[in-house]
């Protein structure tokens, strides 16, 4: 681990996943992460529990940081969620948190604090510091417990007047069959991404 004196900008990132979350304080001038740390999302559960989980989490990574005379300078958040851009959080598919208090209890830990949707945090990182850093345009795509993308255009994100411009795979696609010669409409995410592929596992009876 570097030095505190080596360090010139530490802020703390949070991937807030389906499946899992991930808490980790970050050297902002390199991308090496100092500390992280892991818990399951398990979003099924009353929202206040998973918020009072995941800010429990992000103070453990704070302490962490904090032993080693190291402040955090701020806060950013990916959640798997549609988020506007002002950083609202729009929609409830699988964190119901939109009548919690979210901003200010992550606040309370560090200040500023930066929300978005998870693949476009996801797409800014590769931008500054991965495969993207060299390209003027990439589209970014993750396929995970759902499915979703980011354009990037000249190092930054195209959002949508809304948000809404990282849903990929939530139309209804249509395929034909030249078996049954009949068509089919499904949900490509429902079929195609992590959670998908699990239920359709599970329902298929397979042990």
């Amino acid at each position: 681990m570097p030095e505190p004196s080596t360090v010139r900008s530490i802020t703390m990132g949070i991937d807030i996943g389906a499946t899992k979350v991930i808490a980790g304080s970050v050297d902002l001038g390199t991308g090496s992460v100092l500390h992280s740390e892991q818990i399951p999302a398990l979003p099924a559960r009353d929202p206040a529990t998973v918020l009072d989980d995941i800010v429990d989490l992000a103070v453990r990574v704070r302490n962490s940081v904090e032993h080693e005379s190291i402040s955090i300078g701020g806060l950013g958040i990916g959640i798997a969620e549609i988020v506007d851009p002002a950083g609202n959080i729009t929609t409830r598919d699988t964190f119901d948190w939109l009548d919690l208090p979210v901003h200010e209890r992550f606040s309370e830990i560090a200040s500023p604090v930066v929300i978005d949707s998870d693949v476009r945090v996801a797409a800014n990182a590769e931008a500054r510091f991965g495969a993207g850093r060299n390209l003027d345009s990439f589209a970014y795509i993750t396929i995970g417990s759902g499915i979703s993308s980011c354009l990037m255009i000249d190092g930054q994100p195209v959002i949508g007047h809304t948000g809404c411009a990282i849903v990929l795979t939530s139309a209804t696609t249509r395929e034909h069959c030249h078996v049954c010669d009949e068509t089919h409409e499904f949900c490509l995410e429902e079929y195609a991404s992590g959670l998908g592929m699990t239920r359709r596992y599970l329902g298929s009876g397979v042990a």
